[in-house]
């Protein structure tokens, strides 16, 4: 039996890990443990630096939450999605057209410690473009996490926060 101490309550996430370890460990029977631990991250990290934190700092603190509890696993994932702004893929003829030089992306980072081990494996998913109306929702949300108006906030194309 493998063990995997996840850090989500989400269905869909608990499912993709099930589904992952089931298909490289097949003849293993795979229990997930669903634990609620902190990213450390902001609630809608921004670019990959701090989404590969989140993902990592998730795992592990799964990790010290099982050792509170005196109980062990074999395997500690962590997930987070993020977004990054990046520059706009525009064909010469419709340059700007579009309204605008950006576009938001939207990925995630996944991390799996092994517990016997100093091993970790790190992925990043694809990315795909989100439409405009959910990049400027993104761009107003993460502004009033800040505690700034959305007129005085803007996000960089490195995925950096400026105010």
């Amino acid at each position: 039996m493998s063990v995997v101490y996840h850090p989500s309550f989400s269905y869909f996430q608990i499912e993709a890990t099930r589904r992952a370890f089931s298909r490289t460990f097949p003849s293993c029977d795979v229990v997930i443990i669903s634990v609620s631990v902190p990213s450390g991250v902001p609630d809608q990290p921004m670019g990959d630096d701090e989404t590969r934190q989140g993902a990592l700092n998730r795992a592990c603190n799964a990790r010290s939450h099982l050792c509170d509890q005196g109980e062990s696993a074999d395997f500690f994932v962590g997930l987070e999605g993020g977004c990054v702004f990046e520059a706009r893929v525009e064909l010469p003829s419709t340059r700007g057209a579009q309204g605008g030089t950006q576009q938001l992306s939207c990925f995630a980072w996944g991390i799996v410690i092994k517990t016997d081990s100093s091993v970790v494996g790190a992925a990043r998913t694809a990315s795909f473009q989100l439409p405009a109306a959910v990049a400027d929702l993104v761009s107003q949300v993460c502004c009033r996490l800040l505690h700034h108006t959305a007129a005085s906030c803007r996000l960089t194309g490195n995925g950096t926060r400026c105010c």
